[in-house]
């Protein structure tokens, strides 16, 4: 798949032909914009910046943050790796039908992987690419500190990526939006189609 898309697929507003000279310039400098935006996010580095710190463990929970290993190190070992959902702090576990609903303006979290090993070791966090960009809103990723959801290590807690989305062209009705992302890391790769609800 070519992480450099040279097609983003932008909906356009509709235009009335009795709209004002000045009403399509802000239109159009608008799409101008958000075009330009979708041709950096497609590019075929990390297109998110890191924007949340991940913290230790919750107070009064009996788990520990998972020892580290470097990728690197991991392969040097020739060990098993593995990745999986972690459950974020606060969150329930996730059962996903592939539907966010979103509200302008609001960060809307969606999901978080990481790799580990058959020692609980976290090797890396991964990152989230771009496949092609959302209409009305920005994707943005932040690492986050949680449990596995698979149930594996159930003594630790284990930072990983987490991708958010968040809506901040609020159409002034309701609109749907879709993105498609990927996050890899260590060698592993897991692709996401976001369908995302208006409010």
């Amino acid at each position: 798949m070519n992480p450099v898309r040279s097609y983003i697929n932008l909906r356009f507003l509709p235009s009335t032909r009795s709209a004002d000279a000045s009403g399509r310039k802000s239109q159009t400098s608008l799409l101008g914009v958000l075009a330009l935006c979708a041709a950096i996010l497609a590019g075929s580095t990390p297109v998110y910046p890191a924007s949340v710190k991940a913290g230790p463990a919750s107070p009064g929970s009996d788990a520990k943050m998972a020892p580290t290993i470097t990728p690197e190190e991991a392969a040097a070992k020739h060990e098993t790796l593995k990745y999986a959902t972690v459950i974020p702090d606060g969150q329930a576990d996730p059962y996903y039908h592939g539907y966010w609903t979103a509200y302008p303006y609001v960060r809307k979290y969606l999901t978080a992987y990481v790799v580990y090993n058959a020692y609980c070791q976290e090797v890396t966090a991964g990152n989230w690419y771009l496949n092609y960009a959302p209409t009305y809103g920005v994707p943005s990723q932040g690492l986050v500190t949680g449990r596995l959801a698979n149930g594996d290590c159930p003594r630790y807690v284990f930072r990983s990526r987490a991708i958010y989305y968040t809506w901040v062209y609020n159409t002034g009705s309701y609109q749907n939006d879709v993105f498609e992302a990927t996050w890899r890391g260590a060698g592993f790769h897991h692709q996401w189609v976001f369908y995302m609800r208006d409010r």
